[in-house]
């Protein structure tokens, strides 16, 4: 299918002309063809501000200036620089021809920040001591051990069903599970901390031994919360935004490295469908 592609970070890039077979060399070429830039730069003298504004519009970039730099009304102005990373080099190649407007300190602090730039890693998500870098999407499974869940209600019940899911879901690229014991969804009931615990537990403790993958635990409840991260759980989802229950926050901050969810929801899941506008 055709699509526009988001491809934000450098690794995005780089991967997508992988996966098409592109050569190393073409990667190379078409990486700072594809990586679009704006970069401000403050308090730039009006001489130094309309060259670079020409400069890229000659090499199909642009400028954006203040309006009176275009009628020399202003000593000085922000400027924001529009183009790709090739563009930006190439900007740096046609301004060290000048020595004028302080643009050789203006080439340094180009530099500076392309440096910077290029050098940047990807964003990580740690829970515990597992780690994932987020320069993709990565994929949450959800396993509702519970009779009445909107989805798969009633499905996974038994502990062998369970597994067989877990197991479905990680060869098919889940990168995180999420294991719930009681049903959200509209107009459902609560169950109690010791029924929730009986549904979980026993499905966390086996599938920490043999998956190589995060678990979270889906609760509102600090108790059921401190007892699947006991168990080796590191990460919490909490639908109320740690809202229901009062002694949810503190719990979790007593563990070290845990990761969580902190969720929203409009009144309880027994009445959040009540004037939901």
């Amino acid at each position: 299918m055709d699509r526009i592609l988001s491809l934000r970070r450098a690794d995005d890039c780089i991967a997508e002309l992988r996966r098409i077979g592109v050569t190393s060399h073409g990667i190379e070429s078409m990486y700072e063809k594809s990586h679009c830039l704006a970069i401000k730069l403050k308090d730039i003298k009006l001489g130094a501000a309309n060259i670079i504004k020409q400069d890229m519009l000659s090499i199909g970039g642009d400028a954006a200036v203040s309006r009176g730099v275009v009628n020399g009304k202003v000593e000085r102005s922000d400027v924001i620089i529009l183009g790709n990373l090739k563009m930006i080099h190439l900007l740096i190649k046609k301004l060290s021809f000048q020595d004028i407007f302080e643009i050789p300190q203006i080439i340094t602090r180009l530099q500076k920040l392309l440096e910077i730039e290029e050098k940047k890693l990807p964003y990580t998500f740690k829970a515990g001591d597992q780690t994932l870098t987020l320069n993709r999407t990565h994929i949450m499974g959800v396993l509702n051990v519970t009779p009445d869940s909107f989805y798969d209600g009633g499905k996974y019940n038994s502990f062998e069903a369970a597994m067989r899911q877990i197991e479905k879901m990680v060869n098919e690229g889940a990168d995180i599970i999420d294991i719930g014991g009681e049903s959200t969804r509209p107009f459902s009931e609560k169950v109690n901390v010791q029924e929730e615990l009986e549904r979980v537990l026993p499905i966390i403790s086996k599938a920490i031994q043999r998956f190589d993958v995060p678990l979270s635990i889906d609760t509102y409840k600090a108790e059921v919360a401190k007892a699947a991260l006991d168990e080796g759980v590191r990460m919490v989802n909490d639908i109320s935004g740690l809202q229901f229950d009062p002694h949810m926050a503190e719990t979790i901050a007593r563990y070290n490295d845990i990761a969580v969810v902190v969720m929203h929801i409009k009144g309880t899941p027994k009445d959040m469908q009540k004037d939901p506008i």
